[in-house]
């Protein structure tokens, strides 16, 4: 489903929100700290929304899923 590019684009974002746990973006934002186009973006957070990893807010702002049982 995957191209390199969008592998590679995934390692990236994942990298930066594990990196920073309190990093919330919209995809706007987003657009312009990894200067990718908003298509890619979409397919890409939305991927990380269906697992579980991170979640989008109602005004549209996405962030690391938070586990409450965690340290």
């Amino acid at each position: 489903m995957f191209t390199g590019r969008l592998v590679d684009l995934l390692q990236v974002i994942r990298g930066e929100f594990e990196a920073t746990p309190d990093l919330r973006v919209t995809i706007e934002q987003a657009r312009e700290i990894w200067n990718v186009d908003v298509t890619s973006l979409d397919v890409i957070l939305q991927a990380f929304v269906d697992v579980g990893f991170l979640r989008r807010s109602a005004e549209g702002v996405y962030f690391r899923r938070q586990d409450p049982a965690g340290p």
